[in-house]
């Protein structure tokens, strides 16, 4: 196969609909001839996804695909400084360790949810950052901007927003799925 690509979903907390958009993202990368193929939850520093919530995230179906391709399902392993890749600083001071299965693979793909959060808004460059990175990035990032009063609920821009896009960039996060979801979901 050609290349390599990581499809990093979010974990079992956020309402994404990821069974559902799982089988149309898995045929382009059939269709690309992309054999090594990575599917990481991005669970940040929240404890892993349980064999049933994986098996309800990402499908019955989808995960049996996956097993007949050969393909890979890691989680998030903030406390195991071996799990990651050191990629870099951010120009807001944040050491960038990206989890391996990630940092390696030529391609990366997030699908996740556009939503207003706490600490501004989800989906995109959020599943990279505090998604699959290690606890110092997570602490880092937090630590410097949580007490940004342009650090609110909704916030689109602002210091931690614009280092999470920073970070993701240079992760090289090539190409994002949001879904957005009404009031049933």
């Amino acid at each position: 196969g050609r290349g390599s690509v990581a499809v990093v979903i979010d974990n079992q907390f956020r309402p994404t609909p990821s069974s559902k958009l799982l089988p149309a993202v898995f045929d382009a990368i059939d269709a690309a001839g992309i054999t090594d193929v990575r599917v990481c939850c991005a669970n940040g520093k929240v404890f892993p996804m349980s064999e049933s919530d994986t098996e309800q995230k990402v499908g019955r179906e989808n995960l049996a695909r996956m097993e007949r391709s050969g393909w890979s399902f890691s989680q998030n392993d903030p406390q195991n400084p071996d799990a990651y890749t050191f990629v870099g600083v951010s120009s807001g001071g944040t050491p960038v360790w990206l989890l391996s299965q990630v940092a390696s693979a030529d391609a990366k793909i997030t699908i996740g949810q556009a939503q207003a959060n706490h600490w501004g808004a989800g989906g995109g460059g959020k599943l990279i950052l505090p998604g699959v990175v290690s606890d110092e990035t997570v602490e880092s990032n937090h630590c410097a901007f949580v007490t940004s009063p342009q650090t609110h609920y909704g916030a689109y821009a602002g210091p931690m927003r614009s280092d999470i896009d920073e970070v993701a960039t240079m992760c090289g996060l090539q190409c994002t799925m949001n879904a957005l979801l009404d009031t049933r979901g």
